[in-house]
């Protein structure tokens, strides 16, 4: 396993010593499988599908879109931050029903050739009156990132930035942890090699103006439940 995980991350290094430029000539909102940054849970539920894998029974097809605003519980795993909610928006992701009693389990689906997991997540703007994809984060086993940073560089160009963070995991260990973004003027994409795991990394798309709206209302609410502390 630790030969396993060292050549893996000898290609993901590999893989990061692709050019450095600015911002990408991608100018629209960048997206995932079509999916794109800005757009509504409507057209989340109606979006054709990313290929998806399931060790069970379930056929890749039975995968079940949900969002927040439907009435339907999500699948186990994904969860609506009560923020996004108080300001018009939710959550979306895919299900399979594997227990076939109507409870949907959180889908796993390709990214570049490994297995990933995720979430996408809606707020409004004030005076918007639909809630707009802000963030989609995908957990994704890091063996085969490198697969995921040339999906990422032949659909958008080259990264416009590359830095090196510390990262330590839950037992003390600690490891250069790797990270390309991609960005232009409307949107971002943030991987990392390291997320929860050091078997795990991730990708972040970021919708800016939405999401900077958000973290000035986690501010805000973070100073206040701070304040009831003291």
């Amino acid at each position: 396993m630790r030969m396993t995980l060292r050549c893996a991350f000898s290609a993901v290094l590999i893989a990061f010593t692709a050019p450095v430029f600015g911002q990408s000539t991608y100018s629209a909102p960048f997206d995932f499988h079509g999916i794109k940054l800005g757009s509504t849970m409507a057209q989340f539920a109606a979006a054709a599908p990313p290929e998806f894998s399931t060790a069970s029974s379930q056929a890749p097809h039975a995968a079940q879109p949900v969002c927040s605003d439907s009435g339907k519980t999500l699948p186990h795993g994904i969860h609506v931050d009560p923020v996004d909610e108080q300001y018009g928006g939710g959550a979306c992701g895919w299900g399979f029903d594997l227990l076939g009693n109507g409870d949907l389990y959180a889908a796993t689906f390709r990214v570049g050739d490994s297995a990933g997991m995720g979430v996408f997540r809606y707020i409004a703007m004030p005076g918007d009156g639909n809630a707009k994809l802000y963030h989609i984060h995908i957990q994704v086993q890091n063996d085969s990132m490198a697969s995921v940073i040339d999906g990422l560089t032949a659909k958008f160009g080259p990264p416009s930035e590359k830095r090196t963070e510390p990262w330590q995991n839950k037992i003390g260990g600690r490891f250069d942890n790797t990270i390309l973004v991609w960005k232009n003027s409307t949107s971002q994409i943030t991987v990392r090699q390291f997320a929860l795991s050091v078997d795990e990394g991730s990708i972040d798309y970021i919708l800016l103006d939405h999401y900077r709206f958000k973290q000035s209302l986690k501010q805000v609410s973070d100073s206040s439940r701070n304040g009831r502390n003291m």
